[in-house]
């Protein structure tokens, strides 16, 4: 993908390979951005419906309570990405991102141990 002022490849346009996944994700993944089209629907249903499916094995697995409603947990999962990514003066490291995404999901705010 080229894009760019006089076809220069800009630095976006190598983690962005379709231009439609800027309006589903744009800055708050779970959000979507301008008008979406039938190619960025697309991909946020395939999105919503692998992250669904990555919580049920979770739940299989006893990571996530017998009766956790997913739609909600995939919900809040894509939440705290988008408050993980704009938290200002976080660290960028994408494993301490994760981290903090799946410590928070999984064990809330509380005490652990």
């Amino acid at each position: 993908m080229g894009g760019g002022a006089a076809g220069k490849e800009l630095p976006h346009d190598r983690h962005v390979p379709n231009p439609d996944i800027g309006r589903v994700v744009g800055n708050r993944p779970g959000r979507l951005t301008g008008s979406p089209t039938a190619a960025s629907a697309a991909l946020r249903a395939e999105i919503d419906a692998q992250t669904v499916q990555l919580l049920d094995r979770a739940q299989q697995e006893g990571l996530l309570a017998p009766d956790a409603d997913l739609e909600w947990t995939r919900q809040v999962y894509c939440a705290l990405l988008g408050e993980a990514l704009s938290r200002p003066g976080a660290d960028q490291d994408p494993d301490a991102q994760a981290t903090l995404v799946i410590g928070t999901l999984l064990h809330g705010a509380g005490p652990r141990g």
